[in-house]
């Protein structure tokens, strides 16, 4: 009987853990409505001077022409030279072998760039848009990628040590083809540090692998503990009841 225990308690556990890890990796890992992957929420690594790469990995994959809006803005403080970025250049193309270079024989997308700006205060705002408007009638995943400069006017370098944010308009991106989707993109911090550290990482929380080390630490938890004390319980003799 004891073992008999043993097995089911060990079939509970195999079934509770199978699906909840499917649930982690199906949202953590996969950006649903259109994007594989964007930098939101990660931290840039960057030279003074230096430019550096905000990729999008997104897709299409309806029978309808498609669209995208990339939305970004920063803050030049106190409007001093070493406290800015400087737009560099944007492009996008068709990637679907995820080589980061343009699938041969597919026509580049439009990226349509427009950059303004404005007063905020002490401060001045850029607002930059990435996007294709007209419309592309082929599916896949396709990569955005735009170039920012860590400096200022007349490429002063920023200042060193210091975190320079850049938030998504609506903390989001758009696409759409049938109907239009908003996918979550949050705040990317960019960090100045000196030359000669390896600059230019993305660093991404994993996010998925931590959860998923939790349950079955969890499992294997409570594992040991049916093994050592359950098999205890299961082997004392149950009381019987009668009803004379």
């Amino acid at each position: 009987m004891a073992r008999s225990n043993e097995k089911g308690f060990a079939l509970v556990v195999f079934i509770f853990i199978i699906p909840f890890l499917v649930l982690i990796t199906s949202t953590t890992l996969i950006h649903g409505g259109g994007a594989v992957y964007n930098p939101g929420g990660k931290v840039i690594d960057v030279a003074p001077g230096d430019n550096f790469l905000l990729r999008y990995r997104l897709y299409w994959d309806e029978p309808y022409s498609g669209y995208y809006l990339v939305n970004i803005f920063w803050l030049n403080y106190e409007n001093k030279p070493g406290e800015n970025l400087t737009f560099i250049r944007g492009i996008a193309y068709f990637d679907n072998d995820g080589d980061n270079l343009p699938d041969p024989g597919v026509a580049m997308i439009e990226n349509l760039v427009t950059l303004e700006a404005t007063s905020s205060g002490a401060d001045t705002m850029y607002l930059l848009t990435v996007a294709c408007s007209g419309g592309n009638e082929n599916d896949g995943i396709f990569n955005v990628d735009i170039w920012i400069a860590a400096a200022g006017a007349e490429g002063t370098p920023h200042a060193l040590k210091d975190n320079h944010p850049i938030w998504h308009s609506m903390d989001s991106i758009i696409l759409a083809e049938s109907e239009m989707t908003s996918v979550p993109a949050g705040m990317v911090t960019i960090r100045v540090i000196g030359r000669g550290a390896d600059v230019t990482k993305y660093h991404e929380f994993p996010v998925a692998l931590v959860l998923i080390s939790v349950v079955l630490a969890l499992a294997a938890g409570f594992t040991i503990y049916w093994f050592k004390f359950g098999r205890r319980f299961s082997r004392r003799a149950r009381p019987r009841l009668s009803v004379f």
